[in-house]
C-alpha cells in the first residue's frame, strides 16, 4: 500500500472505518480484540523469490525485441538469423508469502473497562460514539491525541514453500544443535512443470562452502562442461562428504 510505513500519515477519521479486531481478508493478519480502536494504514506482502513470475510480459517483450534485432542480421548466404534461446526461470509459483499489516491505534479511547471484564464486544452505538469523540478531538486538537503505530506480521511455515528446495532449521535430539534441512522432498514431488526443462532448473539456494570450493577447483583445473562438472560434484558429495552415509536428497 502507498502509505505503508508512513507513521506521519493519518487515515481519514471522519469517513474511514474504525476497527477493534480483524480476522478477514487475504492479507488481513489476525488482530485480536483488546478494546483499543485502530485504523488500517496499509498492508505489505512479500512473496517467495521463487514464487509467481511477475515479469512474464516484460520478458516476452524482450524476446520480441531480440527477434526483431536478429531478423535484421543476415548470414553470408542471405538467410535470416531468427533463433532466440529462451533461458529457464527459477520461478515455480511457490505460494509462500509474508503478510504485514500497519495500523494506527488510539489507546486514549479504549472501550470501558467493564466491557472488557465481561468479555463483551462494544455495541454499534458505543463504536459510533468513540469514533465521534476521536473525530471531534482531531478537529479541535489533533496533537493532543496519542497515536501508536503497530505492525502485525504473519510468517509462513517451511512447509508452505512448494516446488523448490528450501533451507530451514528443525529441532534435533540435541536442542543446542539444530538440524539443517536442505530440501523439502514432500513438495519437490508435487511439482507440475515440464520435466525436461525442470531437469536443468537453476536455484539460488545457499550452497555448502565445501561444494563451492570444490567447484572453484574444478574450474581452475580446466573443467568447462556443465555435465562433467555436475558429475564430478556428485562424486565429491557421495564419495567424500558423505562417505558411508546417506547423501541429501537435493
Amino acid at each position: 500500500s502507498r502509505n505503508f510505513g508512513n507513521q506521519d500519515f493519518l487515515p481519514n477519521v471522519s469517513t474511514g472505518r474504525m476497527h477493534y479486531w480483524s480476522h478477514s481478508g487475504k492479507v488481513g493478519v489476525p488482530i485480536e480484540y483488546d478494546g483499543v480502536p485502530f485504523m488500517h494504514v496499509g498492508r505489505w506482502s512479500l512473496v517467495c523469490h521463487q514464487g509467481r513470475d511477475m515479469g512474464v510480459s516484460q520478458k516476452l517483450r524482450y524476446i520480441e525485441r531480440k527477434k526483431r534485432k536478429k531478423a535484421l542480421e543476415q548470414d553470408g548466404d542471405g538467410h535470416i538469423c531468427n533463433n532466440v534461446r529462451k533461458s529457464t526461470t527459477k520461478k515455480v509459483n511457490c505460494p509462500a508469502e509474508i503478510y504485514i499489516s500497519h495500523v494506527v491505534r488510539f489507546p486514549q479511547f479504549k472501550v470501558p473497562a467493564r466491557l472488557l471484564s465481561e468479555n463483551s464486544l462494544p455495541t454499534e452505538q458505543i463504536r459510533r460514539s468513540i469514533k465521534e469523540k476521536i473525530r471531534l478531538r482531531y478537529k479541535t486538537n489533533p496533537y493532543g491525541i496519542s497515536r501508536i503505530h503497530w505492525y502485525y506480521v504473519r510468517l509462513p511455515q517451511a512447509s508452505d514453500h512448494q516446488g523448490h528446495p528450501i533451507v530451514a532449521e528443525v529441532a534435533s535430539d540435541d536442542a543446542t544443535k539444530p538440524t539443517l534441512v536442505v530440501s523439502n522432498t514432500s513438495t519437490l514431488d508435487k511439482r507440475k512443470v515440464n520435466k525436461n526443462r525442470d531437469k536443468h532448473r537453476r536455484t539460488r539456494e545457499p550452497m555448502d562452502e565445501r561444494v563451492v570450493l570444490k567447484l572453484s577447483e574444478l574450474i581452475k583445473a580446466g573443467y568447462c562442461s556443465t555435465g562433467v562438472i555436475r558429475s564430478e560434484l556428485n562424486k565429491y558429495v557421495i564419495q567424500e562428504l558423505f562417505h558411508g552415509k546417506a547423501p541429501p536428497t537435493a
